[in-house]
This record gives structure tokens, C-alpha cells and sequence, in this order.
């Protein structure tokens, strides 16, 4: 799912509130994005002085989502597919 981020929202929360709609799951049953991500960080790496353009890509998982951010103007929200290691038991991300 891709949507544009609305203007009159912080990045932040468009965000939570676009993989609320894709997980179809309540925002508040979400884990904080904090625990993700800098959300702070996240907001300036996009920050705008409205006269130039934002450009980059950035890409986390937060809950059980591939969220990826584009040009701090796109949000794009896909599934997570965790595979286990045999040798080590930790838990690695493929998609």
C-alpha cells in the first residue's frame, strides 16, 4: 500500500496511521514508534524549508510492517517475512 503523506500531519503520524489501516489494526493496539524508530530524527531527515524539494529514501520495520519512506512525501507499507536462522535462533528479515 503507498499513500501520500498529508501536509497537515506530521510524518510521525502518518506513519502510525498508515499501518493501522494496512495492518487493520487500531493505532493504539500498535507498539510505539519510538521503539522503532527517532521519530525526531525522522521528521528532520524530511524537514523542509517549503522553498526545496526533500528528497531520500529511509526504510524500518515497525510492527508487522516494511514501512519505507520516500522523499518524506511517500509512505509505503508492505508485509515482513521473518525467517529463523537454524545456526544462531536469531531472527532475520527477508521481504
Amino acid at each position: 500500500m503507498e499513500r501520500e503523506v498529508d501536509a497537515k500531519n506530521s510524518l510521525t503520524i502518518a506513519v502510525i496511521r498508515a499501518v493501522s489501516d494496512y495492518e487493520n489494526k487500531p493505532v493504539d493496539s500498535l507498539p510505539p514508534l519510538s521503539e522503532t524508530v527517532d521519530s525526531d530524527a525522522l521528521e528532520a531527515a524530511f524537514d523542509s524549508d517549503g522553498n526545496t524539494d526533500r528528497h531520500g529514501r529511509v526504510s524500518f520495520v515497525f510492527s508487522d510492517s516494511r514501512v519505507t519512506i520516500r522523499h518524506g512525501k511517500y509512505i509505503t507499507v508492505e508485509p515482513v517475512i521473518f525467517a529463523r536462522s537454524n545456526a544462531d535462533g536469531r531472527r532475520y528479515e527477508s521481504s
